[in-house]
């Protein structure tokens, strides 16, 4: 309550984070049920979206039964719990991107071998059941954890459209996982391109649904009645590998 008149949203740490060397959660669940129930109560008296930052069955299993409005990582997901989040119409941000890092560069972290399998093993049930969660109906956002090791702003987001891609979403759900999607459910003014409505867009160089790494080759956006080209400091950032 004291926190309710400057915050916008209110983000639950309900888990602690993953122990990639074991390939398993640290620690146990920061809430309990009851505690968790009372905080997504009172939020929602006070008219606040919740979040969770949850991976892990015991601390998804608390999200998801006490009503919380969306799941930031939400590793070692399982079908059962993906079931219950399409009937309650709670959200899940993936996150692959953190984990991905550290896969992809094992020497910056000191991992062996057997911890890079590990983190393959992990990766691969994620993308397991993004591709269960869009097919149940599961609202998916795209987010990045950017600031994460590894995962720039800007870059990190459409790595992240990429990993939903290549899970098995189709190119109109990853696109809609950045942009209607969340304003539909984090209750922002529509973008929908239809006339009437304020302009708010990119121009890419090439399509995405003929490749989406196009993503990358944004050459301007219009916002409003501002077109605003990149220049080449601008693009690299977007476009860097």
């Amino acid at each position: 309550r004291q926190l309710a008149p400057t915050a916008d949203d209110l983000k639950v740490l309900l888990t602690g984070i993953i122990d990639f060397e074991k390939s398993c959660m640290k620690g146990g669940l920061q809430f309990s049920l009851e505690e968790t129930r009372l905080i997504v109560r009172t939020a929602r008296e006070l008219g606040l979206r919740t979040y969770a930052h949850c991976s892990g069955i015991e601390g998804l299993r608390v999200a998801v039964d006490s009503g919380i409005d969306s799941i930031e990582h939400g590793f070692f997901m399982t079908r059962e719990i993906l079931c219950a989040m399409a009937d309650k119409g709670i959200a899940w941000v993936p996150t692959f991107s953190p984990v991905q890092f550290q896969h992809d560069h094992p020497e910056l972290a000191g991992w062996n071998a057997e911890t890079v399998a590990g983190l393959r093993r992990i990766l691969d049930n994620h993308c397991e059941h993004i591709a269960l969660a869009a097919e149940l109906g599961v609202p998916i956002v795209a987010g990045s954890d950017a600031g994460s090791y590894g995962v720039p702003h800007g870059r990190g987001l459409i790595d992240e459209l990429l990993f939903q891609h290549r899970a098995g979403m189709t190119v109109e759900k990853v696109l809609a996982s950045a942009t209607s999607v969340p304003r539909r459910l984090w209750g922002c003014v529509p973008a929908d391109v239809r006339a009437g409505h304020r302009a708010n867009l990119i121009a890419l160089a090439g399509s995405p649904f003929a490749e989406l790494e196009n993503l990358r080759q944004v050459r301007w956006t219009l916002r409003g009645t501002d077109l605003l080209p990149l220049n080449a400091a601008q693009a690299e950032s977007w476009t860097s590998h």
